[in-house]
């Protein structure tokens, strides 16, 4: 026979959490585990990382003979965290043994599971009600879970107040993802008031846990003067104590500074060690600043076919920058054979992201001068839209791009051999292609 269970107590933002017909009776004959705090969190994923194969039987059993401890060890480390190969349909099997204890970890990854649709059939709403089952026990994970479902308005009405609310409760118990979540909510007015000091306050809080992206913004904030007095030296600290943790992010940071001798002495090794960190660590950036080492022999041989192998795997992540480099490298045959079709399309994608000289090379290729392909009929409609679309990525840019100068003294020569007729055919052009590209401004 099912049971309805509801939770004990006055409902925490009118959010009444019910569990209907999913934990079985003779689950709730003993006595549950009502919470669970950080530091438990932290040593119970602390031994699934240490888990061995040799020690997996044991750990079994225990979980067999009904810890909860073992069951939620073996569950994180078959979500991937440990030497133990990922399973995550064991992994579900063991949060869900938690939950039917009533355990506010074993509550929250089974509604996770539910939440993504792994394993089991997705479903919003169940996932909320265990999720939220878990918040209201006082369970910071979940408390994390259910702000994140508020601010996307997943499974319950999209609400950035109730969500900060939720962060606030699991950032307080020393949450790191809901400290930073909280730091964001306040450096950007989502749900509360905007406040500087008060995001630096979380971001400090995550970095002082270790946490590496906490501190990689805690250090932007300091070169930004973000909430805090600007001090290159605190940025540089804090972007090296998450650089040195492997942070991807960080280390291509790491490698800007060496490359411009911001805050540190300028070095061309030093760039592409950290650039080369970055990259292989999958970061658009640090493979944008790696490719440009290569391509002008900066700290490192220089090697146009790998500046393009870089740039291409930055581009595809969406790097104008990279995107952009990759159409002078077909334009120009630097690193790869000449091919105008793939420099036009490198092009547009870097004006897709919002980068106005790439729409000003393509003004120019459609014009063909100069002409590294040889010699083809001027496509002036074609030309003079590219550069109506490159004004206007210009306006919405932070840094003046660097070929408008040279690129308007050509607009206005294909203007002049245009006529009103096909001036307004380009003006279409351009107006449809903006519209189907719109994009927040590029910062």
């Amino acid at each position: 026979m099912s049971t309805r269970i509801a939770v004990v107590g006055t409902p925490i933002l009118g959010l009444v959490i019910l569990v209907a017909g999913w934990l079985p009776a003779a689950a709730h004959q003993q006595a549950p585990m009502t919470t669970i705090t950080e530091a438990q969190r932290r040593s119970i994923c602390e031994a699934a990382r240490a888990l061995t194969r040799e020690r997996l039987p044991d750990t079994v059993r225990e979980a067999e003979a009904g810890n909860v401890e073992a069951q939620l060890v073996l569950a994180v480390a078959y979500e991937g965290d440990g030497a133990v190969e990922k399973d995550p349909a064991r992994a579900f099997a063991w949060f869900q043994r938690a939950a039917e204890q009533g355990n506010p970890m074993g509550l929250e990854g089974v509604g996770r599971y539910y939440a993504s649709g792994q394993v089991v059939p997705r479903d919003d709403a169940k996932a909320i009600e265990l999720i939220g089952r878990a918040a209201e026990q006082g369970y910071a994970g979940a408390q994390t879970e259910l702000g994140v479902a508020c601010l996307e308005g997943r499974g319950v009405p999209k609400d950035p107040v109730v969500a900060v609310t939720w962060f606030r409760k699991a950032a307080e118990q020393g949450h790191v993802a809901a400290q930073r979540r909280l730091a964001r909510a306040h450096a950007v007015g989502d749900g509360v008031p905007m406040d500087r000091a008060e995001a630096v306050k979380w971001l400090r809080a995550g970095a002082d846990q270790g946490d590496a992206e906490s501190q990689m913004r805690l250090g932007y904030a300091y070169y930004a003067g973000f909430g805090v007095e600007r001090d290159l030296a605190q940025w540089v600290r804090w972007t090296r104590a998450s650089a040195d943790q492997g942070y991807a992010p960080a280390q291509a940071n790491m490698a800007f500074m060496y490359q411009r001798g911001a805050g540190v002495p300028r070095d061309t090794r030093e760039t592409v060690r950290w650039a080369s960190l970055a990259a292989e660590g999958g970061d658009a950036s640090g493979q944008t600043i790696l490719g440009g080492c290569y391509a002008h022999g900066e700290g490192v041989g220089k090697n146009q076919a790998a500046a393009v192998h870089w740039w291409q795997k930055a581009a595809e992540q969406g790097a104008h920058e990279a995107a952009f480099n990759l159409g002078v490298a077909y334009r120009d045959g630097q690193g790869t054979p000449k091919d105008r079709a793939q420099a036009m399309r490198w092009f547009e994608k870097a004006a897709e992201l919002g980068d106005a000289d790439g729409a000003y090379a393509l003004a120019v290729l459609y014009y063909g001068s100069p002409n590294p392909f040889g010699p083809h009929e001027h496509d002036t409609v074609g030309s003079y839209s590219w550069f109506l679309i490159a004004k206007e990525l210009a306006k919405t840019a932070s840094q003046v791009e660097s070929g408008q100068a040279a690129a308007g003294s050509l607009q206005k020569i294909v203007g002049a051999q245009m006529t009103p007729a096909e001036k307004a055919e380009a003006e279409c052009r351009a107006a449809e292609w903006l519209r189907a590209h719109a994009r927040p401004a590029r910062s």
